[in-house]
């Protein structure tokens, strides 16, 4: 069936926007595995591993890794299947023919859109989730809101901190607070 002009062109442009926004959703939930191994580490009072060693591994691999450190099945198995579905968005997504059918008639269109943008939603959930459980843990050990400790965080004088990497990754934080105005913003719509 002929298409309308520019038909393909849109699908395409509201694919590439879904694959992006699920990228970086993805993208957020490694992010959050690299702090879940070291939260292991600290519930289990082990050394600490190198911040810089487990940036660059994948999200398999640190899944392997909070595995062998004993978390539980059922977030390792959540973890995996959104590992396994980024993977064949990443890798397969255009291989497959009913993908490749619905950019190019629309057939189906709505469906494969909607299945990326869950993707990205369910990465985005899982990571928010994860981080209010470390958010609270940091709450409880330092006694304070962690609003507190943000506000306290940005006016730190780091030059103080002498190891390299701990420095950085404190103003690499104080950096992200001040993009993102929080803790003054709301963390909602009124």
């Amino acid at each position: 069936m002929p298409q309308p002009a520019g038909a393909n062109e849109k699908r395409e442009q509201e694919i590439a926007t879904a694959i992006g926004g699920a990228v970086l959703a993805a993208a957020g939930l490694e992010r959050t595995l690299v702090g879940e191994v070291y939260r292991q580490q600290l519930l289990a009072d082990l050394p600490i591993e190198d911040v810089e060693a487990f940036e660059k591994r994948s999200a398999g691999k640190l899944l392997g890794k909070l595995r062998e450190q004993g978390v539980g099945e059922a977030l390792a198995a959540r973890i995996e299947r959104l590992i396994v579905r980024r993977n064949k968005l990443i890798h397969g997504f255009l291989d497959d023919l009913e993908v490749a059918q619905a950019v190019m008639t629309g057939e189906g269109f709505a469906e494969v859109r909607a299945g990326v943008e869950r993707l990205g939603m369910e990465c985005s959930a899982l990571s928010t989730q994860m981080q209010a459980e470390f958010a609270q843990e940091i709450e409880k050990v330092l006694d304070m809101p962690l609003e507190e400790v943000a506000k306290r965080l940005t006016v730190a004088d780091l030059s103080r901190i002498e190891e390299p990497k701990q420095r950085a990754e404190l103003e690499k934080a104080q950096k992200l607070i001040e993009l993102t105005d929080w803790p003054n913003r709301p963390t909602h719509d009124p």
